[in-house]
């Protein structure tokens, strides 16, 4: 992104001055190419509406926003009046690490999809790739002419 500094010539002439040049376009490019990296990544969250939940495997992760947080769960079961699950960093075995959160307080669930979150993840690890490729081919003249 950054080039060595150089010495160039003061376009007055009154002799060398340090110049540091910065490439603004590489720049902008590695950020765009990093945000969309951002966004690709993930385990695939979809919202759903809490009544639409019906039975919940104990390994899908079930994120709950509630007083202006979100918590991360696994093992959720849903009753009539609440919403109660492991914190998502627990053991499924940790009976004892039960969250409870009544359904009057949650704003919203979404509901991970892992295996759409590692297509995703993949492929854009897979494109990433690729396109550093093209782009060194295209700097370096790899095309074999």
């Amino acid at each position: 992104m950054f080039s060595a500094p150089q010495l160039t010539r003061d376009p007055l002439g009154s002799g060398y001055i340090l110049v540091m040049r910065i490439q603004l376009s590489q720049f902008r490019v590695a950020s765009a190419v990093l945000a969309f990296a951002c966004m690709g990544c993930g385990a695939g969250w979809s919202r759903r509406p809490l009544s639409s939940l019906g039975p919940i495997s104990a390994r899908q992760q079930v994120q709950v926003w509630h007083s202006g947080r979100a918590d991360i769960l696994h093992k959720v079961r849903v009753d009539s009046t609440q919403l109660a699950g492991i914190p998502f960093h627990k053991p499924l075995t940790c009976d004892s690490c039960y969250v409870v959160i009544p359904r009057a307080q949650i704003d919203s669930v979404r509901v991970g999809e892992l295996v759409d979150g590692l297509w995703r993840s993949t492929a854009l690890a897979l494109g990433v790739l690729f396109t550093v490729g093209i782009v060194y081919c295209a700097r370096r003249d790899c095309g074999g002419t």
